[in-house]
């Protein structure tokens, strides 16, 4: 019956039963369903084996090297959609990612790179995912006409680094990302590299989180004039809560559209410098059961007594959302938590957050629902 299928069927069938974004808790089952379906028969073969190449996950410089030299080998280059490479252990001091660029410049959406130890990133390759055509180049006068045709560049775009980890981003040319729409990046990575807080450079940009693991007090390192001008166009902006505490006034204007995130370890210095907070993220550490719970029972009070009246959203790891998961004294704290919110009419959303380590949830999902929604809402108007 299966075998009887039309090949357009047969292929959005096995497109939907695996995701195809990059999770880390999810991918390794991913690849596994996808390689056990090419076992299964020459037809499950042809469909499945293209998706192990579309969404992949790599190591070291051999690991992308490999997995390019297959691609190619086999003709899927058309096929590639996200790359997510981690550089985990010391290999070349400089790593380079033209080869990527020249084989799926026009058919990668998502490209995660995120650097651990010594590595140099020259992020010049990213001009290969521009999106612009030979056609667009030779010929301006047929902006118009080619402009609805193009569908490669970049969606979404994710760079971490952080100086003591080693490793950095360089840029060494122009860039132009004209779809991109969706960035995560260390606030580190921004000091080495400001064109991607220019407009000119990421004109289509709408979704921007910067993240901060060692307490950066501030934006001042950063060209704060480009970041300026490319907030009015951001639909989401999620910033560490400690780069608020001496935000720029273009910053401080709009901390009511702004999520901040906290590490559950920082909430009693979040607390006591009392910021106009209005959507906050407790973010758990990797090793977060060890935690003190005492910056839990601060939360409870610093809500319970108005401290913070400006606040309007709550957002909580879901794994605090099953109380017989919660430990005795976790559960009162965050059942207090929950009554607290209640009475201070303050929504409280639980949902994955990000790893210190790794990748996750970079955007708060129920937060960028909301501020799409608001976004509707002006343009109605």
């Amino acid at each position: 019956m299966f075998d009887r299928l039309p090949p357009e069927l047969v292929q959005q069938i096995f497109e939907a039963s695996v995701t195809s974004l990059y999770i880390p808790e999810t991918y390794r089952e991913r690849q596994k369903t996808l390689r056990s379906l090419c076992l299964v028969s020459h037809r499950f073969l042809s469909f499945a084996r293209p998706l192990l190449y579309e969404l992949v996950a790599v190591g070291p410089q051999a690991n992308l090297d490999h997995l390019l030299d297959t691609i190619e080998t086999e003709g899927w280059s058309n096929r590639l959609r996200q790359v997510v490479f981690i550089a985990e252990e010391e290999a070349d001091r400089a790593l380079r990612f033209d080869r990527l660029g020249r084989i799926a410049g026009r058919t990668l959406r998502s490209l995660i790179i995120q650097l651990w130890y010594d590595p140099q990133v020259d992020l010049s390759f990213l001009t290969a995912f521009s999106g612009q055509s030979y056609l667009l180049r030779s010929l301006p006068h047929s902006y118009i006409l080619t402009r609805s045709l193009l569908l490669s560049g970049l969606v979404s775009l994710c760079l971490l680094h952080e100086p003591s980890d080693g490793g950095d981003f360089t840029l060494e040319s122009h860039i132009l990302l004209p779809n991109l729409k969706q960035l995560v990046v260390t606030y580190s990575t921004l000091v080495d590299v400001p064109a991607l807080l220019d407009p000119d450079a990421v004109p289509a940009l709408e979704e921007l989180s910067i993240r901060d693991r060692y307490g950066a007090r501030d934006l001042s390192k950063i060209d704060t004039v480009k970041f300026s001008n490319l907030v009015p166009q951001l639909s989401v902006l999620q910033l560490p809560w400690n780069l608020c505490r001496d935000a720029p006034s273009f910053i401080q204007e709009r901390l009511e559209r702004i999520l901040l995130d906290c590490f559950r370890y920082d909430l009693q210095l979040l607390l006591s410098s009392r910021p106009a907070v209005s959507h906050l993220r407790i973010l758990e550490w990797d090793y977060g059961r060890s935690t003190p719970l005492y910056q839990l029972a601060e939360l409870s009070v610093w809500i319970e007594d108005h401290s913070q009246p400006t606040l309007r959203s709550l957002s909580l790891n879901a794994s605090l959302r099953d109380p017989a998961r919660r430990r005795p004294r976790l559960k009162d704290l965050i059942d207090k938590i929950l009554q607290a919110c209640e009475e201070r009419k303050i929504e409280v959303i639980f949902e994955v957050h990000p790893h210190v380590k790794g990748f996750g949830a970079y955007f708060s999902d129920a937060f960028c629902r909301r501020q799409r929604a608001l976004g509707a809402m002006v343009l109605e108007k």
